[in-house]
């Protein structure tokens, strides 16, 4: 299938095309915040010249529009259910990369990828899984360059994909936004209600482990669980009821700056986790000086490095252990600053270096 893709292009100068994708798939998260960042930091001193190419709808919840104001952008036409399974949009530009998993249209353009996680394979079940795998491993197999997003999924990579060339396959971690996630300043208003809370961000269901959370504050009775992210569910809040009576809360329209304002006053985040190929709200909760209490899995000891307090094994009283030791507060005081002290090891502006980087060295070939 072919069709006319209308872009304003920069005369005279090799072309990068974002396949921008993602931004059709989600309204947020990880990975349409990532692409995000990469467009936030796309500058002309790069030397290379862009295109972004957006989905049919676009349902990004994200403030799009300033990067897309000063960046050449494409459309591709064909609907996103059809399209999210198809090659990326044809385009005259000698790199292409994707932002979810689609080779490009034409061999003779070289393809970047990048590859998040392997949720779908070691969770998902059914014909999701198996559609998902194919076009995976055919966009992988495909690239000629991917990047990985931490060591720990580079690893998952190439132990399930043994024919890719290792040395095809770069680490460039995320990061978290500076301007966002940082800590209170000294003038801003406390809130010491949040003094006692352990936050739990995010999804719950399955591998993310919420009922070891709830099963270490039922042992901790001057701690509260704050819970953000998706809608409890009413087995949820039965549970909760019976384990942690009046101990709870549920928040929800969280902004990211009032998520900033819980990181940097709570008593920590707690993030149990089984399986990350990042785990970002690490590193957010972290950038606003709060403790970590995380699983010991996957890629949450390289995002949390030397600062995170690790839970022995995936058990309540594991996680309950750590927690408890926060109670000391010149501990607590020499945490916190490990925490920040962590977070300046990962920016979104060395990120995206080492992605230029990778579209160098194929310009160049």
């Amino acid at each position: 299938m072919s069709f006319p893709v209308v872009v304003r292009r920069w005369p005279d100068a090799m072309t990068v095309s974002l396949d921008s994708i993602i931004f059709g798939l989600q309204r947020f998260g990880g990975i349409s915040t990532y692409w995000h960042q990469l467009l936030m930091h796309w500058s002309p001193d790069f030397g290379h010249d862009c295109e972004v190419v957006l989905p049919n709808p676009v349902i990004s919840g994200l403030q799009l529009a300033p990067e897309l104001d000063r960046l050449p952008v494409a459309h591709d036409p064909r609907n996103i259910r059809i399209a999210r399974y198809l090659r990326a949009a044809p385009t005259a530009c000698s790199i292409q990369h994707s932002s979810y998993y689609r080779a490009p249209a034409s061999r003779r353009t070289a393809s970047v990828m990048t590859v998040y996680d392997f949720i779908y394979e070691r969770y998902r079940t059914g014909l999701a899984r198996q559609v998902h795998g194919i076009q995976k491993s055919r966009a992988l197999h495909r690239a000629d360059v991917i990047l990985s997003i931490s060591h720990s999924t580079r690893s998952d990579l190439l132990d399930r994909y043994p024919r890719i060339d290792p040395a095809r396959v770069l680490v460039t971690h995320l990061a978290h936004d500076a301007d966002v996630f940082r800590p209170l300043n000294a003038d801003e208003e406390r809130d010491s209600a949040l003094a006692d809370q352990v936050l739990f961000v995010g999804q719950r269901a399955g591998y993310k482990q919420f009922a070891l959370a709830v099963d270490a504050l039922r042992t901790l009775p001057d701690l509260k669980l704050l819970i953000v992210g998706p809608p409890l569910t009413p087995e949820e809040e039965q549970s909760l009821e019976a384990a942690l009576p009046g101990r709870y809360r549920y928040q929800d329209g969280v902004s990211n700056d009032a998520l900033r304002r819980i990181y940097a006053q709570c008593f920590a985040l707690i993030y149990p986790s089984d399986y990350e190929g990042f785990g970002l709200p690490v590193l957010e909760a972290m950038a606003c000086g709060a403790p970590v209490v995380c699983s010991h899995v996957s890629s949450i000891p390289e995002v949390g490095g030397d600062a995170a307090l690790y839970a022995e094994r995936q058990h309540g009283e594991a996680y309950a252990a750590q927690l408890s030791a926060l109670f000391d507060s010149e501990f607590n005081r020499r945490v916190r600053i490990d925490s920040l002290a962590n977070a300046e090891r990962f920016s979104w502006r060395r990120c995206f270096s080492e992605t230029a980087e990778a579209y160098r060295q194929l310009s160049s070939r």
